[in-house]
């Protein structure tokens, strides 16, 4: 007669393992919930990547701005340059006369 004191062997183990299994596998709100959690998880990868995309495309557009600004930077600095030299010319050679520029 078993009073529940006996131990319980590792066959009874794996029994009660393969009970449980069984028991969680067929259980429709436990799949229910699985299918819940995939889905938020789904949902939530979603608009993470919503999210990193938005930020990517303003950034984007900075770089691109600041692509021009360099570019508008670096044409009046060479202006500048330009000027700066002809003036220098001027001062260092003042019986110099170049020829005129073509631009």
């Amino acid at each position: 007669m078993d009073n529940g004191n006996q131990p319980a062997t590792k066959q009874d183990l794996r029994d009660l393992e393969k009970r449980l299994e069984e028991r969680l596998a067929t259980r429709d709100d436990l799949v229910a919930l699985k299918d819940q959690l995939v889905e938020a998880f789904h949902d939530a990868e979603t608009r993470l990547l919503g999210g990193f995309y938005g930020f990517l495309d303003g950034a984007q557009k900075r770089f691109t701005d600041l692509d021009r600004t360099d570019t508008s930077v670096r044409e009046r600095l060479d202006g500048v340059e330009k000027r700066l030299t002809e003036l220098e010319r001027r001062v260092n050679f003042p019986d110099f006369n170049p020829p005129p520029s073509s631009s």
